[in-house]
C-alpha cells in the first residue's frame, strides 16, 4: 500500500484496488471485470485532477494499459474472422498503445 500512497496521491486506494484485482486474476478478464476496471480508473482520474503532473502521468499510463486490455479483449472475443491474421488484428491495438505512451516510431 505504501507504493500506491507514494505514487498515486489521492487515488492511492483506488489504484491499489485496481492493481490488487489485476494481480488476483487467474484468466483473461471478461467484460464484467473490464467494467469494474473502467469504473475504478474513472474514479482515479477524478481523484487526481489537481495532483502534480507526475501523478497525472502515472494515471495516464495506467489508462493506456487499460485501453490496451479493452482492445485485446475485444479482439479475442471477435476472433471469428479467420481471413485476417492475429498479427494484423493486433496492429491497431499496438498502434493505440504506442500512441498512448507517446512513442514516435
Amino acid at each position: 500500500m505504501n507504493f500506491c500512497d507514494d505514487m498515486f496521491g489521492a487515488a492511492n486506494n483506488t489504484v491499489y484496488k485496481i492493481l490488487k484485482t489485476w494481480g488476483e486474476e487467474e484468466t483473461t478478464p471478461d467484460k464484467y471485470a473490464m467494467q469494474l476496471y473502467l469504473e475504478l480508473m474513472n474514479t482515479a482520474v477524478q481523484q487526481t485532477q489537481n495532483a502534480p503532473a507526475v501523478v497525472i502521468e502515472r494515471i495516464r499510463e495506467l489508462k493506456a494499459y487499460l485501453h490496451y486490455m479493452v482492445l485485446h479483449l475485444d479482439m479475442a472475443n471477435n476472433d471469428q474472422d479467420k481471413s485476417i491474421s492475429k498479427e494484423k488484428k493486433m496492429l491497431p491495438v499496438a498502434y493505440t498503445l504506442l500512441k498512448q505512451i507517446k512513442c514516435n516510431w
